[in-house]
């Protein structure tokens, strides 16, 4: 829940506010092709570093939050945010079909997707949490390349430009968690913090080295987004 719950949110926030604006430019592939790249680089940007960030603190995270009970679920936690980043920009992919009306496909799709999980699930459950956590990731990795080819053969969209529009926020998620993770290490080897001072710390060095590394890699897109959330609490 802690990780697929807020993708769901967003997956449904996402479908409400696209699929009517894709629907009415559905004959303009090249308008749909920019309007997507563009949601995909905003949804990247804000998802990938939040689960980044918690796979890397998940153990000070999960003890903090819930307890020392629930440590054996920091693991799992730590897999499913890859599946979580993956999920959250493939929640994009309904209103491009929908909106192309081919129904059909996602149908299909939803199908082929239902099927492999169920299959990997009854895999990985003789291994405990951890492997079914370790399935549903391998599912989701798996099928997403191959669903986003047949996405952008509606539009007409090359795959190498699709990546390319996630590259700001997987590199800036990966530096920031290189660096997080690096302090962790540090801290517990030689100034012994734990728990909740180690977890505030490294969220507040994560934010900071997230910040910095996007205003080097694609600063335009964080004033981009600061300009649609001031947009929006305009009353």
């Amino acid at each position: 829940r802690l990780i697929m719950f807020p993708m769901m949110t967003l997956s449904s926030l996402v479908t409400r506010v696209t699929f009517p604006a894709f629907s009415r430019i559905q004959d303009e592939d090249e308008r749909l092709r920019r309007g997507y790249l563009k949601l995909a680089s905003y949804v990247s940007v804000l998802t990938f570093p939040i689960l980044a960030g918690l796979l890397a603190v998940a153990p000070e995270f999960v003890v903090v939050v819930f307890g020392e009970k629930w440590a054996p679920a920091i693991v799992p936690i730590q897999i499913l945010c890859v599946c979580g980043m993956v999920t959250s920009i493939g929640t994009l992919v309904g209103p491009i079909i929908r909106s192309k009306g081919r129904a059909d496909i996602e149908l299909k799709l939803n199908l082929a997707y239902l099927t492999a999980l169920t299959i990997a699930v009854l895999v990985g459950v003789p291994y405990g949490i951890v492997g079914v956590a370790v399935a549903v990731t391998l599912v989701e990795v798996t099928m997403f390349p191959i669903i986003q080819w047949i996405v952008d053969s509606l539009i007409g969209l090359r795959l190498w430009d699709y990546f390319r529009s996630l590259y700001p926020a997987t590199l800036s998620s990966a530096v920031m968690l290189a660096f997080v993770s690096g302090y962790r290490q540090v801290e517990l080897g030689l100034f012994h913090l734990v728990n909740l001072p180690l977890l505030v710390s490294s969220i507040v060095l994560g934010v900071i080295v997230y910040l910095i590394a996007m205003r080097i890699i694609k600063p335009e897109l964080l004033f981009e987004l600061k300009g649609l959330a001031l947009g929006a609490l305009k009353p």
